[in-house]
């Protein structure tokens, strides 16, 4: 299976995103992944920080298709983590686009974050075997010092990615979850109540975490639980 690039096919149907985390990768191995499909994904701050290099693919596909386009992309994947050999570290995310959120005007209310009040979140300490992940995105700058830390004490993470010729740099806080139906949740309190100066969310149900080798650093799976 040939993947498209970072912007995914026009048209109706589901993304499958398929990601490539990477610590100093070879060129061969670079550019294998390229012959694959996959387009440079450029972070400027990676999580975990071993991490050097993230290469994304993109495909679109009809929902009545999906089972057996998920089990190809797994059988390219699988090709793929084979074809890394003794490279230093290469972890495989393959993930289907649920849902996603624009805000095109800055939220001013500086009391919003505290939405997630509702919540207990906790660490399993377990790594690489999340059901879900939300995305929370803001300009680079535009992040509250108050929003990062209360985010920080919930146990998302921070990447941040270089500008480019559509939007300007970004911070992209990310949580990775037991259920895909916790994150579902945060990801509807989220939406209903969006951050001071977010600019937009994605829901993403996670399909297969692989990695080429045995104890590679990978993201913690946080167990998320409503309260009230």
């Amino acid at each position: 299976m040939q993947f498209n690039g970072l912007k995914p096919p026009a048209g109706p149907g589901l993304v499958i995103e398929v990601h490539a985390d990477l610590i100093q990768p070879s060129h061969d191995f670079s550019s294998f992944l390229r012959s694959c499909g996959f387009e440079d994904d450029p972070f400027s701050i990676f999580f975990p920080r071993e991490y050097t290099d993230h290469m994304t693919g993109r495909i679109r596909v009809q929902k009545s298709d999906l089972p057996p386009v998920v089990a190809d992309v797994r059988r390219t994947v699988e090709t793929i983590l084979a074809a890394a050999g003794n490279e230093p570290g290469v972890y495989m995310e393959i993930e289907l686009v649920k849902d996603k959120v624009s805000f095109p005007a800055p939220i001013s209310d500086q009391t919003m974050y505290e939405i997630l009040e509702s919540f207990n979140f906790s660490s399993t300490g377990r790594c690489g075997e999340a059901k879900a992940d939300i995305h929370v995105k803001f300009l680079q700058g535009q992040v509250l010092p108050e929003v990062r830390e209360y985010l920080v004490r919930k146990h998302f993470y921070w990447v941040a990615t270089p500008p480019n010729e559509h939007i300007g740099a970004k911070e992209i806080c990310t949580l990775q979850t037991d259920t895909y139906e916790s994150a579902q949740a945060v990801f509807a309190a989220l939406c209903q109540h969006p951050l001071p100066n977010c600019i937009g969310l994605h829901l993403e149900q996670k399909l297969g975490m692989v990695p080429n080798r045995a104890n590679l650093p990978m993201p913690e799976v946080i167990a998320v639980k409503k309260i009230r």
